[in-house]
């Protein structure tokens, strides 16, 4: 998967990436929005993780496997819970 975040993004240091804000006088975001982005993050992550899961597949690796698959649930349990908070507060502000 392409690095979706080369504009925004530096390594420091360490190697670490971190997220750079556009301007530092930006406003902060509104909740959906840090939801989305969330969102994003968590599905990115679930698309290298189902990566990793076919290669243990194809390794034949079962640890490597069962690993992945519990990493896999995370991912989707998480973006299944934002995407919760997300259509509720929709709802609340009256979008649906």
């Amino acid at each position: 998967m392409a690095n979706l975040y080369s504009a925004s993004q530096d390594s420091n240091s360490s190697g670490v990436t971190e997220r750079q804000s556009s301007s530092p006088d930006a406003a902060p975001p509104d909740r959906n929005a840090q939801l989305r982005e969330f969102l994003a993050d968590q599905a990115w992550g679930l698309s290298v993780t189902c990566d990793v899961l076919a290669s243990f597949v194809d390794l034949e690796d079962d640890a490597g496997i069962q690993y992945a698959v519990r990493r896999v649930v995370a991912h989707a349990k998480a973006i299944r819970d934002a995407a919760k908070l997300m259509f509720v507060s929709d709802r609340e502000n009256g979008h649906g």
